[in-house]
């Protein structure tokens, strides 16, 4: 976390089975919406929505999600 970045990424198992995440929230939350949350298989859609409301961080499996000048939109069936 020494280093600076555009956008930093936590790719699922944040914590084991969704407890203490708010304390890992703490840590990281300087980083904002800079943070981006990939869910694991740890942690609920809804831990992660929560998560990512408390602490101003970016759900990266929200339906509709822009980093930078890149934009995903997922649609229904696909």
């Amino acid at each position: 976390m020494e280093t600076e970045a555009d956008y930093y990424f936590c790719c699922g198992d944040l914590v084991s089975w969704a407890r203490g995440l708010e304390k890992a929230g703490e840590v990281v939350r300087h980083l904002g919406n800079r943070l981006l949350i990939i869910p694991g298989n740890h942690e609920s859609d809804t831990d992660i929505d929560r998560f990512c409301d408390a602490f101003g961080f970016r759900n990266v499996s929200d339906p509709a999600v822009a980093i930078g000048e890149f934009h995903r939109v997922l649609r229904p069936g696909g």
